[in-house]
């Protein structure tokens, strides 16, 4: 489910522990993961903030973190757990729209656990984001852009603004809470392909 939250105060909470799971349950993961990474030796299992909680009041959004790994996150997802030990990651992107009103979408590589998939510029929060106990979530969308497209949402003459505006919670479907901000360009269609394949060939 989307809903809009725009003009909303979003405050994301790390507890300092990680997130418990019983061992015949890790047991499950481990040899899950271990499969997984005969079929994908490119998979990585990194660090992931699991939501424990999410409230909203008023005009703020309360979102509660411990801290699990990709393996628990993808076992969920393709397997499935209880409500108790399942992880319902956080990840935050940027929906980036040109001057001439193109979106903006990648589709993800032959690697990933997702081939082929298309998304927005975006990804999981992680430890450069993590101050005294928060996660700056608008952090996390500034660093990916810039990893992925380097497109700054702080610099006027790249982008006009940018501002979180949905939230997609958890379902049946989806097993991540997706805080999405929406970007206007300052760049049209032809200026970002160019600009991009500028960025491509400097990355090859």
């Amino acid at each position: 489910m989307i809903k809009n939250i725009g003009k909303t105060i979003i405050k994301v909470k790390l507890e300092d522990e990680q997130f418990e799971l019983p061992e015949e349950i890790e047991r499950k993961i481990e040899e899950f993961w271990n499969q997984c990474k005969v079929e994908n030796p490119n998979l990585w299992n990194g660090e992931l903030m699991c939501v424990s909680e999410c409230k909203r009041k008023g005009n703020q959004i309360k979102i509660t973190c411990k801290k699990s790994n990709y393996a628990h996150y993808l076992y969920d997802e393709r397997i499935g757990l209880t409500k108790e030990y399942a992880c319902t990651s956080l990840v935050a992107g940027c929906l980036l729209e040109t001057s001439d009103n193109y979106y903006i979408v990648g589709e993800l590589e032959e690697n990933t656990s997702f081939p082929h998939c298309m998304q927005i510029s975006g990804g999981s929060a992680d430890n450069e984001d993590i101050k005294d106990g928060e996660i700056d979530i608008f952090n996390t969308i500034i660093r990916e852009c810039q990893e992925e497209l380097n497109i700054n949402l702080q610099d006027k003459n790249q982008v006009e603004h940018f501002e979180i505006k949905y939230i997609c919670l958890p379902s049946e479907t989806v097993y991540t809470y997706i805080l999405f901000a929406k970007g206007k360009l300052n760049m049209n269609k032809a200026q970002m392909q160019e600009y991009y394949e500028h960025l491509v060939e400097f990355i090859l």
